[in-house]
């Protein structure tokens, strides 16, 4: 073999193992990325579970606190009644002491 072909030679030899290498980097990357994939996945789902989770609590509060709004106007209702019966008991032996 002259120089020259030794020259190409060892330059196709150099391509193959550059070529090689580079093949092996996006291998690398390729696996890289779909752990990467695999572990968003996981992560989404986490948190839809979450959101799903907060969203039924969310309506389990709704509800719990329209009831305690009713709770607290009938609460205030039944005071009014209460001081109204008060005040009309007064009145009435008020105006019997008068009689």
């Amino acid at each position: 073999m002259d120089k020259r072909e030794l020259k190409r030679q060892r330059r196709k030899q150099s391509n193959r193992e550059s070529a090689r290498r580079s093949r092996l980097r996006k291998q690398a990357e390729c696996d890289e990325l779909a752990q990467r994939a695999e572990a968003l996945k996981d992560e989404n789902s986490t948190l839809r579970s979450e959101v799903s989770r907060i969203r039924s609590e969310y309506g389990q509060l709704l509800s719990e606190n329209a009831s305690l709004k009713v709770m607290l106007t009938l609460g205030f209702v039944l005071w009014l009644l209460r001081v109204d019966f008060v005040i009309s008991y007064y009145l009435i032996n008020l105006t019997c002491k008068f009689l």
